[in-house]
C-alpha cells in the first residue's frame, strides 16, 4: 500500500520551502494580472475575511484559509496584492488555529465600490486598529517591551 499524502508531507526535510516551491510552480504569479481578490469581499476565509482591493496586481501567493504550505489545491492558494496579503494576515494571524480556519468557508462575492472604498479609508484612517487587534499592533508591543526589557539592564537593542 502506497504512504499517504499525509505521511510524506511529514517527511519532508523541510515542509515550507517544498510546499511554497509547490505553490510556484501549480499557481505562477503574473504582475500584469489583476489580484484574484480585486472587487471582492468575503476573501481568504477565516474568521475575519476581507475585502478586497481596488485595484491591485497579483504580487503575493496566499496560502489560506489553511496556512500551511503543503496545502496547495485550488481554493486555498491565492495570487493577491499586497495589500490584500498584509491585510488578511493583518486581521487573522493571533487568532489563527489551522482546525478552526481548516472548516470555515472561502466564498468571495462581489464587492460594490463603495464597500472597497470603505474598508481602504478603515484601514487609512486606522479604524481598523481600533476595532481589533491586528498582527502589527501584537508584533509591535511584544518588540516594546523586549526594548523595555533590555533598557533596564543597560542595552540599547535587542538581540
Amino acid at each position: 500500500m502506497p504512504p499517504s499524502r499525509k505521511s510524506k508531507v511529514r517527511d519532508l526535510k523541510d515542509e515550507k520551502s517544498t510546499g511554497r516551491k509547490r505553490a510556484a510552480q501549480l499557481y505562477p504569479i503574473d504582475s500584469n494580472l489583476d489580484c484574484e481578490w480585486r472587487g471582492k469581499k468575503n476573501c481568504g476565509g477565516g474568521r475575519r475575511p476581507i475585502v478586497g482591493c481596488l485595484n491591485g496586481k497579483q504580487q503575493d501567493r496566499h496560502h489560506g484559509p489553511v496556512k500551511r504550505p503543503t496545502r496547495n489545491e485550488e481554493g486555498n492558494v491565492h495570487r493577491i496584492c499586497k495589500a490584500c496579503h498584509v491585510h488578511w494576515h493583518e486581521m487573522n494571524d493571533l487568532i489563527y488555529t489551522e482546525s478552526d480556519y481548516n472548516n470555515l468557508p472561502h466564498d468571495p462575492v462581489e464587492a460594490t465600490d463603495v464597500e472597497i472604498m470603505a474598508e481602504l479609508v478603515k484601514w487609512k484612517s486606522g479604524e481598523m486598529g481600533r476595532l481589533y487587534e491586528l498582527a502589527s499592533s501584537q508584533n509591535a508591543k511584544k518588540f516594546r517591551e523586549k526594548m523595555e526589557n533590555h533598557e533596564d539592564e543597560g542595552l540599547s537593542e535587542p538581540n
